[in-house]
């Protein structure tokens, strides 16, 4: 056991390579190599490519259905906005191509492309203001192509003028007359209709959208022509004024899309469509999952990519795979890492009331560029902390911990079980944690030998 007053031996990467007879440095040497060649390589790989994901719908049942919620469809609206990008395969199918819908046909709203290629945004209400609807058609869908599509509207108790308008990729098309919209309980659908109606007066279900959606937007506010075009080129917060959902489709795995408007996370559910690239967009400003699983063998080479920052507040991550986060990666709430997962952070670590790795027979690989800080937690397999500073307080470390920060701190009763090697020393904030020799994860022993640019210099193993 290492405590602050026990001697400290300087390991030089020269002197270590040539103790074979110390197994236990060797192997500590050949498992960080190998994790940090491994998670480097994903780090700048991460954070030199954007990739802002979309859902690519394929087949006549490929959808997302989104739940009844009192903000979107069950209560009385006066104003409405709904945006999304959207990219046809081909604007001239055989069939009307949903892009999105809510009510049924006798009250709401709608955007969908027609068998002769012409986009339409409407809305009506049949029974309480006698508005048999208003649609704004628009012939300039090109297929193949980004399109960003809003439908606004700002109606009373009674049909008036200008209650409906539609921009497309940034330029008000048309208005029109109409009324607010009272509940209307039924489908809510991306990329496919349950229930609607069309301009031709139509009400034929089953029409499915082919090609892309990118950036669902539910607004219950009129959102001016200068707001749609000033923000459908980024991504939100997700605590805008009016926001009450939204779906942005970063998840690139599972059924979940997740609604990110922070209030009412009305979850939506996929069927049947895959993950794309969606749009060039900016000022990404993070992706977060709450009380979910996710499964990284469902992602593609068993890969999450987030081009942002990652919250993940109770959520358990089965592997194998890996999580490659461009920007801060938040770990909460009773999150559960199991085994066979690397988290890769090109920024700052935190992690809180949380595991990492289920047992030292079952770890994961920890890989923080920024600075790293894990309170209450366990983590179970290899900590590389990249930054300046490393923080343990009321945690567990069993198996290795390689630290090139020159601020290492223990603090609150935290234990590392394993091995440490360290760039600078380690300050113990109380009298209670502790450094004890111990078993290192089982990562099959390779012997891939040191590198002077993996491990440079001289370090502190403790």
């Amino acid at each position: 056991m290492y405590r602050p007053n026990a001697p400290i031996k300087i390991i030089s990467q020269k002197k270590c390579s040539q103790k074979v007879n110390k197994i236990q440095f060797r192997r500590i040497f050949k498992v960080f190599h190998l994790a940090c060649i491994v998670l480097l390589t994903s780090a700048d790989s991460a954070t030199s490519s954007y990739t802002n994901y979309a859902l690519n719908f394929n087949s006549t049942s490929s959808s997302v259905s989104i739940p009844n919620h009192s903000d979107i469809n069950l209560g009385t609206h006066s104003q409405r906005t709904v945006e999304a990008w959207f990219k046809a395969d081909d604007k001239t199918q055989s069939h009307k191509q949903m892009i999105y819908e809510e009510g049924g046909t006798v009250r709401g709203l709608n955007i969908y492309i027609h068998t002769d290629g012409v986009l339409y945004g409407g809305a009506w209400n049949e029974n309480e203001s006698n508005w048999n609807g208003h649609w704004i058609p628009w012939n300039n869908v090109q297929d193949n192509t980004w399109h960003h599509v809003a439908v606004t509207l700002n109606g009373g108790a009674t049909i008036g003028p200008n209650a409906v308008k539609m921009y497309v990729d940034g330029q008000l098309i048309s208005t029109g007359s109409g009324s607010q919209l009272w509940a209307h309980s039924g489908d809510i659908k991306i990329g496919i209709n349950g229930d609607t109606k069309y301009h031709d007066g139509d009400d034929n279900g089953g029409e499915s959208f082919y090609g892309d959606i990118d950036e669902v937007r539910i607004w219950n506010v009129e959102r001016t022509g200068s707001q749609i075009a000033d923000l459908k080129d980024e991504t939100l917060d997700g605590d805008e004024t009016g926001l009450v959902a939204y779906y942005n489709f970063q998840e690139n795995l599972g059924t979940t899309a997740n609604d990110s408007q922070t209030l009412s996370n009305n979850d939506g559910t996929i069927s049947n469509a895959s993950w794309t690239s969606g749009p060039s967009l900016s000022d990404m400003t993070g992706s977060s999952y709450t009380n979910t699983t996710l499964n990284l063998s469902e992602s593609e080479n068993n890969q999450l990519l987030v081009n942002s920052n990652l919250t993940l507040s109770n959520v358990t991550v089965n592997g194998p795979g890996s999580i490659a986060v461009d920007g801060n990666l938040t770990i909460e709430s009773g999150s559960v890492i199991k085994k066979n997962v690397s988290l890769i952070c090109a920024g700052n670590l935190t992690v809180s009331s949380s595991q990492i790795g289920l047992t030292i027979r079952k770890p994961g690989i920890v890989y923080s560029k920024g600075t790293t800080s894990i309170t209450g937690s366990t983590v179970n397999g290899i900590l590389i902390a990249k930054g300046n500073s490393c923080a343990l307080s009321s945690t567990a470390v069993n198996g290795a911990i390689l630290n090139y920060g020159s601020t290492f701190t223990l603090d609150s009763n935290s234990d590392v079980v394993g091995s440490v090697v360290a760039n600078h020393s380690i300050d113990f904030l109380d009298g209670n944690s502790s450094i004890t020799k111990g078993n290192l994860p089982p990562f099959f022993g390779l012997n891939i030998g040191l590198d002077p640019i993996v491990v440079p210099g001289s370090y502190l193993e403790y």
